[in-house]
C-alpha cells in the first residue's frame, strides 16, 4: 500500500480506491447516511462520526490535516449537489458543515446561509353537498369550504398489469458504500464482510447497471485483502473486476501493490 497519514482513524492517502471518481460517486450515500443520523442534530463545526477532532480545515497547519479536509471538502461539495434538486434541506445541511471545512470561502458561505422557501398548506373544510358563497371575493373564497361528492364511476375496461419497476441500485450502492468506508477506516474484516453483501445484491441487478458497480466493488475487495496478506483471494477479485470490465483503469493515486496486482492478472488473461 502507498505510505500515508492517518488523521482521526480515517486513511489520508494510500487508498487508491476511495478518492476521485469512486469517494465522489458514494459521497451521496455517505452523507445520507451520516444526516439521517445524530450527525444532523449536532453543533454545525462538530465532526461527524468517524471524522477527526476537532475537524481539520483546508488552512490547517498541520499538511496531513489540510489534506483530509481537502478531499472530504470534494467529496461533501458533490453530495450536496447532487441533493439540490429534490433535497435543498438536507443539502444546505451538508453545505454547512463543508463551510466548516473551508473558512473564508465565500461561495460556500453563501450556500449555508441560504433561506429554503417557505412552504403554506391551504386546508380548506369538506362538506357533503352544495356550499353557496357569500359574495364574489377571489381571496376570500380560498378559504371557504369545499362541497364533495362520491359519484359512482363508469365502467372501465380492464386495463393490461403495469410492468414491473427497474430494480433499485439503492440496495448495491449502500453496501458499495459501507465496503469503500469499512476500507477507508481500515476495517478490513469488515471491509471483505460487506463486499460479499453486495456481490449477492449486485446479481439481481441488469447487466449495464451490474458491470460498473462489480468492477468498483472487487477493486475495494482487492485492497482490503492485499492489506490483510491474502493474494490469492486479491487476485480472484480482481479477475472479477476484469470480467465486468475488461478496459479497467485505476485512479493515478492507486496503491502501487494494487496496480501491480491488476496489472499481473491482467497479463494472465491476455487483458
Amino acid at each position: 500500500m502507498n505510505g500515508g497519514g492517518k488523521v482521526g482513524g480515517c486513511v489520508v492517502e494510500g487508498q487508491a480506491p476511495l478518492r476521485a471518481a469512486i469517494g465522489l460517486r458514494l459521497a451521496g450515500a455517505v452523507a445520507a447516511w451520516l444526516l439521517s443520523g445524530s450527525a444532523a442534530a449536532q453543533a454545525p463545526c462538530a465532526p461527524w462520526p468517524d471524522e477527526p477532532k476537532p475537524l481539520p480545515t483546508v488552512l490547517d497547519n498541520d499538511a496531513t490535516r489540510a489534506r483530509w479536509a481537502t478531499l472530504r471538502l470534494r467529496e461533501l461539495s458533490a453530495a450536496a449537489l447532487a441533493l439540490d434538486p429534490d433535497d435543498p434541506a438536507r443539502a444546505r445541511s451538508i453545505w454547512v458543515h463543508a463551510a466548516c471545512l473551508a473558512p473564508g470561502d465565500t461561495d460556500l458561505a453563501r450556500r449555508s446561509l441560504a433561506t429554503l422557501p417557505a412552504v403554506t398548506v391551504h386546508r380548506p373544510e369538506l362538506l357533503r353537498g352544495e356550499v353557496t358563497l357569500a359574495g364574489h371575493d377571489p381571496w376570500r373564497s380560498l378559504s371557504a369550504p369545499v362541497a364533495v361528492s362520491v359519484p359512482q364511476p363508469p365502467a372501465r375496461a380492464a386495463r393490461p398489469p403495469a410492468a414491473p419497476p427497474p430494480p433499485s441500485t439503492a440496495a448495491a450502492d449502500a453496501l458499495v458504500a459501507e465496503t469503500a468506508a469499512n476500507v477507508r477506516a481500515a476495517r478490513f474484516d469488515a471491509a471483505l464482510s460487506s463486499a460479499e453483501r453486495a456481490r449477492r445484491e449486485l446479481t439481481t441487478l441488469p447487466q449495464k447497471k451490474r458491470a460498473p458497480r462489480t468492477a468498483q466493488l472487487e477493486v475495494l475487495a482487492a485492497t482490503a485483502e492485499l492489506a490483510l496478506g491474502r493474494d490469492d483471494a486479491a487476485h480472484a477479485s480482481l479477475r472479477r473486476a476484469l470480467d465486468a470490465d475488461p478496459s479497467l483503469k485505476l485512479d493515478p493515486d492507486t496503491s502501487p501493490k494494487v496496480r501491480r496486482a491488476l496489472e499481473a492478472v491482467r497479463q494472465e488473461g491476455g487483458r
